[in-house]
């Protein structure tokens, strides 16, 4: 049986938050619905390019200021962990880039701090533990 796990990742530092879903294409449509206060159909239509094939997905909705990583289960084999770490790089490229700090050697810090904090939130709900 796979676990479905949803849950936010607030980023206090950048002002933003993170939906992370683990689960089924139907338990992402639910839960962005639910977060975002979307209808179903709207939600269906984001994910409408996700398919059985889909091994994980970083999204981002510039005018909604809504964005979600999804895969469709907890990770539990190294290449579903390097799935996760890719679809995290693209989470946090995505938030520096819209606070407007491009990679560079100047903000290299603040990339890797964002994913190591992106990473250890993830980590944490495997276990349900939150502690740092």
């Amino acid at each position: 049986m796979v676990m479905s796990k949803a849950f936010v990742i607030n980023i206090p530092l950048y002002k933003r938050d993170l939906l992370v879903v683990f689960g089924d294409k139907d338990y992402l449509v639910n839960q962005m619905s639910e977060a975002y206060n979307i209808s179903l159909q709207s939600a269906y239509s984001i994910t409408e390019d996700i398919d059985d094939y889909s091994t994980g997905r970083y999204y981002f909705n510039r005018e909604k200021g809504s964005r979600f990583l999804w895969m469709p289960k907890v990770p539990e084999k190294p290449q579903e962990y390097a799935t996760l770490g890719h679809e995290i790089f693209h989470a946090a490229f995505g938030i520096m880039d819209e606070i407007g700090a491009s990679p560079s050697e100047d903000s290299e810090e603040a990339y890797a701090y964002l994913i190591g904090y992106l990473t250890k939130e993830i980590y944490a709900s495997f276990n349900g533990s939150h502690e740092s």
